[in-house]
């Protein structure tokens, strides 16, 4: 298993977690959606997961 990433998308939040090759959480953490925090989400996923295929589920 590659590593993966989780999120939960809100409004006024982005909840992550991080899992590595053997399913073992590495990091979670909450973003805010202003565009700072948005950068600093888009340099953790850069740094931790990069070139791994991704599913979006979504329960609309």
């Amino acid at each position: 298993m590659a590593r993966c990433c989780g999120l939960d998308v809100h409004k006024d939040s982005v909840f992550t977690c991080i899992l590595d090759e053997q399913g073992k959480k590495i990091a979670e953490k909450r973003y805010g959606t202003l565009t700072p925090e948005l950068d600093k989400l888009r340099a953790t996923l850069l740094e931790s997961v990069l070139n791994i295929p991704f599913t979006i589920i979504s329960y609309a």
